[in-house]
């Protein structure tokens, strides 16, 4: 797994070096939709939760704690996803 970049507007893309599974999704009016039938968008999976634990380290006095954020994900493929970090304080970790 490596870091393949992050942005200034709170993408941050991960890449792996082998196939990973991906939730069987399929493309369904806008959305995604499980094959059991179930209609999902990436947006319903807590990713912090579910997917990544993100842990990070400031260089300012701010505390960590004080640092609020949520994490979506914008795309999953077997060998990368895209995360979108959506700071509620950018100015805190700029």
């Amino acid at each position: 797994m490596k870091i393949s970049g992050i942005s200034r507007d709170g993408n941050l893309g991960i890449e792996f070096n082998q196939d990973m599974a991906v939730p069987p999704f399929k493309e369904f009016a806008g959305k995604r939709e499980l094959q059991t039938g179930t209609p999902v968008s990436l947006k319903d999976i807590d990713v912090s939760r579910d997917v990544l634990d993100l842990q990070f380290t400031l260089t300012s006095d701010v505390s960590v704690a004080d640092v609020l954020y949520t994490l979506d994900i914008t795309d999953w493929g077997t060998r990368k996803v895209n995360i979108f970090v959506n700071f509620t304080d950018p100015t805190m970790v700029s």
